[in-house]
């Protein structure tokens, strides 16, 4: 499975439970995938958490 399309399964089955997910972020050249960023439920949290993550190229 593509880093991509296990970004987006993960994001879809967050955001059905929780009702908000991560969004991809790309680069503007050529939509090349280097991250996430978002809202983010944990359990060991009161409130979502507001979070990213970035990837080297």
């Amino acid at each position: 499975m593509s880093r991509r399309a296990h970004l987006r399964d993960w994001a879809q089955a967050h955001h059905a439970r929780h009702g908000f997910a991560h969004w991809a972020v790309q680069t503007r050249e050529d939509a090349a995938l280097i991250g996430t960023l978002g809202l983010l439920y944990r359990e060991t949290l009161p409130v979502p958490h507001i979070g990213h993550l970035m990837t080297l190229r």
